[in-house]
Order: C-alpha cells, then structure tokens, then sequence
C-alpha cells in the first residue's frame, strides 16, 4: 500500500514528463518537414517549446500546492497545538511547584544555619560544639527528608498528569484520524 502523498508525487511526474514530451514533438514536428530554413518557423517552434513548459511547470505548482494543502488539512494541526499547549501547562506547574520545594527548602534549613551561628558563640567545650553539630545535622537531615519526600510526591503527580496527558493526546488523534476517514 503505497502513501497518498507518493501517489500525487508520482502522477505529477508523469503527468509533467507526458507535457515535456508533447512540447519536444510538437516542437520538433515542424523541423522534420523538408523546407528552407525559416526563421519564423524556428521562432514558433521555440514559442510552443516555452508554452508548454510554462503549461507543465503552472500544472506542476499546482499539483503541488494542492498535496500540501490536502496534507496540511489531514494533519489535524489543531490536535498538535492543544496537546502542546496542554503539556506546556503541566511542565509550567511542575516547575513552579518544584521551586516552591526548593525555596521551602531553603528556608526551612535557615533557621538550623541560624541556631547553629548563634550557638557557636556558646560553645566553651568539645562536647558543646559536637552537640551542636548534631543539632544542626538533625535539623538539616530532617528539612533535606521533607523535601525529598514532597519531590517524590510530585514526581509521582507529574507521572500522572503526563500519563494521562499521553492518554488524552493519543485519544484525540486517533479521534481525528477517524474523523477523516
């Protein structure tokens, strides 16, 4: 089964190759006739060369104007732009979503950087400096734990909403597709 626009594609080169040869008889046609050279016979033969390369080339525009807009129209190019649209809305929440994480983040471990600067100007001892770097280390492990648990969770909305968004796109195209038919 060979594709329709391949179909087109070859008919427009016979159907071009049938003018060109027309052209070269017609053309020619009138040379193979025992005469004395005539400029004006010349002169015609060259105008009815160019006008039938002129008829074949406007023929072959015009077919091919007509494959483009016949594959254009059966593209369903208002399928593609909603379904991108569609993702760019997806990857634009995860995005914000993901920074809101990592600026939660930040300050949720601001406040141990914090403690832990205040409490040095405390520390008189070994022991008080290593109780105040675990506190510190807790404090930040705990922060590092939420976050990495919020970003599991939307990795798993993402998946989601990109599944589903695949779902969808491939549902409307081949909606579309039977549309054609």
């Amino acid at each position: 089964m060979t594709n329709p626009f391949m179909n087109q594609w070859i008919a427009m080169g016979q159907d071009t190759l049938k003018k060109i040869t027309e052209a070269q008889q017609n053309g020619f046609a009138g040379l193979k006739q025992p005469q004395p050279f005539d400029m004006s016979s010349a002169a015609e033969v060259m105008k009815t060369s160019v006008k039938s390369f002129q008829d074949a080339s406007n023929q072959s525009t015009d077919m091919i104007n007509r494959m483009i807009s016949n594959q254009a129209s059966s593209m369903k190019l208002n399928v593609s732009a909603e379904a991108m649209t569609n993702l760019t809305e997806i990857v634009g929440v995860s995005i914000n979503q993901a920074m809101q994480q990592q600026t939660k983040l930040a300050s949720e471990c601001m406040k141990p950087l914090a403690n832990f600067l205040t409490g040095l100007s405390e520390v008189r001892k070994t022991e008080d400096l290593i109780g105040l770097q675990t506190a510190f280390s807790r404090d930040i492990e705990a922060a590092l734990k939420g976050n990495a648990e919020e970003n599991a969770a939307l990795l798993g909305s993402v998946r989601s909403a990109v599944s589903s968004w695949t779902e969808n796109t491939l549902d409307s195209v081949a909606d579309s597709k039977t549309d054609n038919s």
